[in-house]
């Protein structure tokens, strides 16, 4: 296999059999990504549009954002131990893993088949039956939509309830009210939007 690089001015284009892997003009060539990136966009017969931004780091950046480890660890080790004590929390992390092997072998399998940013309304559109593709494909695609603004107000949310304790743990005057949190909510999800729309 072999990626013809060309002018910022030309397209890209990229040979895989009949298909063709092409990049607009409009995408600078620093964001054109990798040769596996080309790849997988020749095998799905798309032409990339869109500037890739996300390197190794930044990646892995966001991997460990999104999986909110420390927040989580924080907030719910105390129902862990209040519930079942260390042996829940020591077989607890056991059983989820072994449990989510399950999870991961399945979403690299459908992965594998149709490697694609789009994920599941993508694979659903894929796999549903002809008479139900659009319309599960659709629904699947608003409820991705809705889940990552759920989650992303849950875990601001979070963020602002340890704040609060952190302000409470180091100011004995301070009284916690349900309100504050709220606001502390409001500002982290505003500074967030602030920071990945014209910081990023």
């Amino acid at each position: 296999m072999n990626i013809n690089r060309k002018t910022e001015a030309e397209v890209e284009e990229y040979d895989q059999g009949a298909r063709k892997f092409e990049v607009d003009d409009s995408v600078p060539a620093r964001y054109h990504g990798t040769a596996a990136d080309a790849r997988d966009m020749a095998i799905l017969g798309k032409k990339q549009v869109l500037r890739r931004n996300f390197k190794f780091v930044t990646m892995l950046g966001f991997a460990s954002t999104v999986m909110a480890s420390w927040e989580v660890l924080l907030v719910l080790f105390k129902l862990i131990l209040i519930d079942g004590g260390t042996p829940n929390l020591f077989w607890g992390f056991i059983v989820d893993a072994c449990g989510m092997l399950f999870v991961y072998a399945s979403l690299a399998e459908l992965a594998s088949m149709s490697p694609t940013a789009g994920g599941q309304y993508h694979w659903v559109s894929e796999f549903a039956g002809p008479s139900v593709q659009k319309p599960l494909s659709y629904l699947v695609g608003w409820l991705s939509a809705v889940g990552w603004q759920v989650y992303l107000a849950g875990v601001c949310f979070m963020v602002g309830g340890l704040i609060q304790a952190l302000i409470a743990l180091n100011n004995e005057s301070y009284m916690p009210q349900p309100w504050h949190q709220t606001l502390l909510t409001i500002a982290i999800i505003s500074s967030s939007i602030v920071f990945n729309t014209l910081l990023a």
